[in-house]
């Protein structure tokens, strides 16, 4: 008998890619950027429809004499044409309204992608900062090894006890654990990239660094300024109030009547005869004259500029508090950096120098080595938060596309 066919799956493969270049996917090949701009080619619809001119409308009327008198003509055909003629500027008022809705659209598209692309960049500096996690971990575990075997050696040679070895065994199984959870943030860290590429399965590498050192020219002072001219989300409210308002002034012509201009023949039998018919129709704004269409558009335009007004200032708030934060974490960054990381292999080196030539214990040993991986944590941790308050920041100020 044949054993079972096994099937065999290939393992992912890790895609390295730079923040630019994950950003270019977002933007070239990402599922939800490509729904977002069917918006726009709906709302463009909407410029064709308003282009276009009202039907004519062709009728034809007949009598027949079925009893009485002949008076004149027993048989009767009439055919006539009629066309609604928009006289009052409706046609224009309507293609500015539409057309107003295209840049509305374009302008939402935008600020959509900028969400993604805040939430892209922030993934992106997560993962960067998981995979040195996990190199961190690695080469604390390596470490250790070195550790054992030198406890090794000392109890060959009668100077460690096999309480030390006890210990370093202890603190490896302990460091495995952390590794194995780093790890695990890490495929957690890689399927937020994957799910915001819409990549279902990479496995991505994040290269190159995760902080945006384009913000250490940012001026305190012309942020606000920069943020209203380049703020997607900012120009889609923008963008929404002169729809609507718009959309009011194609509401208020809407309250003009439609002319009708009428044209036909008139054929008779018995007494035959043709006739030209000629004539003019229009409705009589006595009663409706649009007052419900003008006044939603009218609260319409209203809800969009108190829209408008509230994101301005809360986005001049969120931005006030991101140049702060952002500040204060390049701040925490620079002192770990200058008063933390510099010394780490130093105090590695004393640590193991004093432990060697019996001038400590494996306790301080142990200590110096974990201070020296806590430490270098804690700068990833701050590396982390940093990047995700630049990422806040490049948000606000609308710079969407700076690379880290």
């Amino acid at each position: 008998m044949m054993p079972p066919t096994c099937l065999v799956v290939a393992a992912p493969i890790a895609t390295e890619m730079t923040f630019h270049e994950a950003l270019a996917a977002l933007r070239e090949a990402n599922p939800r950027t490509e729904a977002d701009r069917a918006r726009v080619q709906a709302a463009e619809a909407d410029v064709v429809g308003a282009e276009v001119a009202p039907n004519p409308t062709f009728s034809y009327d007949g009598t027949r004499l079925s009893s009485g008198t002949n008076t004149g003509a027993a048989d009767v055909d009439q055919w006539t044409l009629e066309w609604p003629v928009l006289i009052f500027g409706q046609r224009g008022a309507r293609r500015s309204a539409a057309t107003s809705g295209v840049r509305a659209a374009v302008a939402e598209v935008g600020a959509g992608f900028a969400e993604r692309a805040l939430a892209l960049r922030k993934a992106f500096g997560s993962l960067w900062v998981q995979q040195e996690r996990v190199t961190t971990l690695e080469e604390a575990s390596r470490d250790l090894t070195r550790v054992a075997s030198i406890v090794s050696g000392r109890h060959e040679a009668g100077d460690a006890s096999p309480y030390d070895a006890l210990r370093v065994e202890t603190e490896a199984r302990t460091l495995t654990a952390q590794l194995g959870d780093a790890r695990a943030d890490l495929a957690d860290a890689q399927g937020r990239v994957a799910r915001i590429l819409g990549r279902p399965g990479m496995l991505a590498h994040a290269a190159g660094s995760v902080v945006a050192d384009a913000l250490a020219r940012v001026d305190p002072d012309g942020a606000w300024e920069e943020a209203k001219a380049h703020a997607p989300g900012l120009d889609a409210a923008r963008r929404e109030e002169d729809a609507a308002v718009a959309s009011e002034r194609a509401a208020r012509r809407e309250r003009y009547p439609v002319p009708s201009l009428t044209a036909g023949v008139e054929n008779t039998r018995d007494a035959a005869s043709h006739s030209a018919l000629v004539g003019v129709a229009i409705p009589l704004p006595v009663l409706d004259r649009n007052q419900g269409g003008v006044a939603r558009a009218r609260a319409a335009a209203e809800e969009a500029s108190l829209d408008r007004l509230a994101s301005e200032a809360e986005w001049h708030a969120d931005l006030l508090a991101a140049l702060a934060v952002d500040a204060e974490r390049r701040a925490a960054v620079a002192e770990i950096e200058s008063g933390v990381a510099a010394r780490l292999p130093e105090l590695r080196s004393m640590a193991e120098s004093a432990y060697r030539e019996g001038r400590g214990g494996i306790l301080d040993f142990l200590d110096a080595l974990r201070t020296l991986t806590a430490s270098r944590l804690t700068r990833l941790d701050a590396l982390e938060a940093e990047a995700h308050a630049d990422a806040d920041l490049l948000f606000l100020l609308g710079r969407v596309e700076d690379d880290q």
